[in-house]
């Protein structure tokens, strides 16, 4: 196969990647119009960060949450748009800290990227990760 047709090949799958970015990306904001500090989790991640973002807003935080339903695509343009008014934002997972790579590749530095990582089947709770963000802020 010559390079020319290999060229124009990944010049099509690159049109594909942009387009399905655009299309299907997938993601839930919570509590994110004012927020200084960002959470951004998925799964049983979320669910915590989300009990921990009602109780720190009644404590006076101005904190909010990016929960990405689409891992691929990955929501790079809303991180991005959060980041610019964002002081923090936290990436909060059960592993070793894979999407938070994403999201630091998505804010571009534009915000400080802090790992909350547990690993070996810990689950954190909400009281756990409150003290953690305390800590950090």
């Amino acid at each position: 196969m010559s390079t020319k047709i290999l060229s124009n090949h990944n010049i099509k799958l690159q049109d594909k990647y942009s387009k399905i970015e655009d299309e299907l990306v997938d993601f839930e904001e919570i509590e994110t119009d004012d927020a200084e500090i960002v959470f951004v989790a998925f799964g049983v991640s979320a669910r915590i960060c989300l009990t921990a973002v009602e109780e720190l807003r009644h404590q006076g935080f101005k904190i909010g949450m990016l929960r990405p339903k689409t891992l691929f695509p990955f929501p790079k343009k809303p991180l991005r748009k959060l980041a610019e008014k964002a002081e923090k934002i936290i990436v909060v997972e059960l592993n070793d800290g894979q999407m938070a790579v994403d999201v630091e590749l998505a804010v571009e530095r534009q915000a400080p990227v802090l790992k909350y990582n547990w690993f070996g089947g810990i689950v954190p709770t909400v009281e756990e990760l409150i003290e953690k963000v305390k800590k950090d802020i």
